[in-house]
């Protein structure tokens, strides 16, 4: 029960549907990045962005060519 007079219950309307944001690819985008308040970037498996040194964020797309 809630303390807020009016308040009532979200429902969603389904899961997340998020799909790979690399142009001409349709796989689901099971990796979600985001940079601070950012809304994130989704990537599927091949195409996820892998850490470097300094915590800066690279393409990982040459290992899957």
């Amino acid at each position: 029960m809630s303390d807020e007079q009016g308040a009532k219950p979200h429902y969603e309307a389904g899961p997340y549907v998020h799909y790979c944001e690399r142009p001409d690819c349709h796989k689901w985008g099971s990796f979600g990045f985001a940079v601070g308040k950012a809304a994130p970037n989704w990537f599927c498996m091949e195409h996820r962005p892998s850490r470097v040194d300094g915590g800066v964020v690279a393409d990982d797309t040459s290992a899957h060519e």
